[in-house]
């Protein structure tokens, strides 16, 4: 048996660090206190770890947000959590609204680079809206642009793709 090895160029990413204000219109969610609120069937997201950061369902009319990042402003700050689904938050979480249409793809792969930016905010400091605007993910670019094709061919490259996209709505 012989030993042959192909030979492929490697597709070469330029990384770029882009500040999450570039990015996206981030706002707190607008629910501070849900003891008041009647049970319901809208999810509220926290800043939890678990579920999602799911708190509860409450009878919500307003404020419902739909396919979405959030990012923990406490406990586990800079958590990101992607919502595939009609979702209202509380005010502990910054909603995440691209400032351009972006793919899910994106969204997914800046979900987990900011995971890599968790450290700058361990011991549980807290984050606020104006700091996290400036925190910074690297991101591929092309011509200072985020580079969504090459994002989209790294995502789906993953061994793990086919699950997600069955469970995800695709951009």
């Amino acid at each position: 048996m012989t030993n042959s090895r192909i030979e492929t160029e490697p597709y070469k990413l330029q990384l770029r660090r882009f500040s999450l204000g570039e990015i996206f219109e981030l706002k707190p969610g607008a629910y501070h206190s849900l003891a008041d609120i009647p049970s319901g069937k809208v999810p509220v997201i926290s800043c939890g770890d678990e579920d999602n950061g799911l708190c509860g369902y409450f009878k919500i009319d307003a404020h419902i947000y739909d396919h979405k990042l959030t990012i923990a402003f406490n406990g586990a700050t800079l958590s990101a959590k992607y919502h595939p689904y009609k979702f209202a938050a509380k005010d502990d979480v910054a909603v995440c609204f691209p400032k351009k249409p972006l793919r899910l793809t994106t969204l997914l792969f800046i979900q987990i680079m900011l995971r890599r930016e968790q450290w700058r905010f361990s011991y549980y400091r807290k984050c606020f809206r104006e700091k996290l605007e400036r925190v910074t993910v690297p991101l591929p670019s092309k011509d200072g642009q985020i580079d969504e094709p090459g994002i989209e061919a790294v995502m789906k490259s993953s061994p793990y793709w086919d699950f997600l996209k069955k469970r995800l709505r695709s951009s």
